[in-house]
């Protein structure tokens, strides 16, 4: 077989190629293009012969591409690597390529061939997949978060349904609670539990954080209380009681403030004791003291030293003051706390109400000061405020 048959039979190849076919030469300029590359980017043979190939660059590499493409010829390699290029008409497509230097016999290289397949159909197939495959987990995130705020909206209701409806009537009383969770579900709780003879419990109790692990911990807290109430009627052997089942049960770092009182309405008389939760004497002129009556928190020690029960009397004009402190954290949105003299104050001046009355006016301050920041934390209020029979 002479060369002339070995050269009419190479350019017959590279004319009935499947791939695209350049031959350039050593600076890059375009010797020959076969037809399924005329094809491939619109440009017709003449249009293609003596141009560069950047005359198909789309803008979509950086320099460095080109840069590392032209090391990699320059020592003599192959180059294999994947390209947006852009038609005649301006629509880009996606080639794989593979460019090799071409040598005479004598190892001297005298130009390069690159051999293209045009990818895009495969590229498109391969974005339309991974578009689906992004829907699906999206699909499946929001069911998710679907399911989970159904969950959580239940939570919410049967956390609800714990909470006292309304405030007992009371012969020379006015009592009045409020919650007001953070988030669905919430770690502060309240109560109100009638007693033989007349008496009644009243609690307030924060679990940290807020949020439905909290939650969890409230219900088994209210449930060991109702339980221990109609048993014991010691509040200082309840709150031991109820500390020895929560060291077991919370988690290292998590914790229960907790106040326990019985209302006996026949003597007018408050028994309370509490652990690491404050609560607010005044007076009928307004004067304000802290109950000191308290140990530390429940869940953290096998003793937190929970005093015994200490007994007020309460004259008509004297109101007890409950929160948790999720009222006295309230902050704006650069840091601004509504703290607690702000707190005490508002019940000074509004004393003369009724006690309903002075939870809604602290629960609107509170939101007022907030300027529309977000309500970080849990807020929980009792008032006991005695009357006239």
């Amino acid at each position: 077989m002479t060369v002339t048959a070995v050269e009419k039979m190479s350019f017959a190849a590279f004319e009935s190629a499947g791939e695209g076919i350049v031959i350039t030469d050593l600076a890059g300029n375009i010797q020959y293009a076969n037809p399924v590359f005329e094809k491939i980017s619109g440009y017709r043979r003449d249009d293609l012969i003596g141009q560069n190939p950047r005359i198909l660059k789309s803008g979509k590499h950086p320099a460095s591409f080109y840069q590392r493409l032209w090391q990699t010829l320059g020592r003599g390699d192959v180059w294999r690597g994947a390209f947006v290029n852009r038609r005649k008409d301006g629509t880009t497509y996606h080639s794989e390529q593979t460019i090799a230097p071409v040598r005479t016999s004598t190892g001297q290289s005298i130009g390069y061939v690159s051999i293209h397949e045009d990818v895009s159909a495969r590229v498109r197939f391969d974005e339309q997949r991974r578009t689906r495959e992004l829907q699906n987990v999206r699909d499946a995130a929001d069911e998710r978060v679907r399911l989970g705020r159904h969950d959580l909206e239940l939570a919410r209701q049967v956390q609800n349904r714990l909470f006292p409806r309304t405030a007992p009537e009371i012969p020379g009383f006015d009592l009045a609670g409020s919650v007001l969770p953070a988030e669905e579900t919430c770690g502060d709780y309240y109560d109100f539990i009638p007693l033989p003879d007349g008496r009644l419990g009243i609690v307030l109790g924060d679990v940290s954080g807020h949020g439905l692990g909290p939650a969890l911990i409230m219900v088994e807290t209210r449930a060991c209380l109702r339980t221990l109430l109609h048993g014991l009627g010691d509040v200082q052997a309840i709150l031991l009681r109820i500390n020895q089942l929560l060291v077991h049960d919370l988690e290292s770092g998590k914790f229960v403030t907790l106040l326990l009182a019985i209302l006996d309405p026949a003597t007018r008389t408050l028994t309370y004791s509490a652990a690491g939760q404050p609560a607010y004497h005044f007076s009928s002129s307004g004067h304000v003291t802290r109950l000191e009556n308290s140990g530390m928190v429940l869940g953290l020690l096998d003793d937190p030293g929970i005093p015994p029960g200490e007994r007020i009397t309460l004259a008509p004009g004297e109101l007890i003051f409950l929160a948790t402190d999720g009222l006295q954290e309230t902050q704006t949105s650069d840091g601004a706390m509504f703290g607690i003299e702000q707190t005490l104050n508002l019940v000074r001046t509004h004393r003369h109400q009724r006690s309903r009355d002075i939870l809604k006016e602290l629960n609107a301050s509170a939101s007022r000061f907030r300027q529309g920041a977000p309500q970080e934390d849990d807020i929980t209020m009792v008032i006991i405020k005695a009357t006239e029979l």
